[in-house]
């Protein structure tokens, strides 16, 4: 095989690997986009969550307990 062939095929082989590391990013970057919106289960039923610091608070609660932040809802 000549040298030019050689590094056509090296060069090839570079750009195919960086497509493929660009899509294994952007599959992880959905894949934690998404997981931020369901960090909670069932188990906060009958609480609020503090977006700011997670603590579990009162349904009825304005504020949080622990940092003071005002809650949703």
């Amino acid at each position: 095989m000549s040298y030019e062939v050689q590094v056509f095929l090296l060069l090839a082989a570079a750009v195919v690997s960086l497509f493929a590391a660009v899509a294994v990013l952007m599959k992880e970057h959905r894949t934690a986009a998404a997981a931020v919106a369901t960090q909670f289960g069932v188990s906060t039923e009958g609480e609020k969550r503090c977006p700011e610091c997670g603590m579990g608070n009162l349904w009825m609660d304005r504020n949080c307990i622990s940092c003071g932040k005002r809650l949703p809802g």
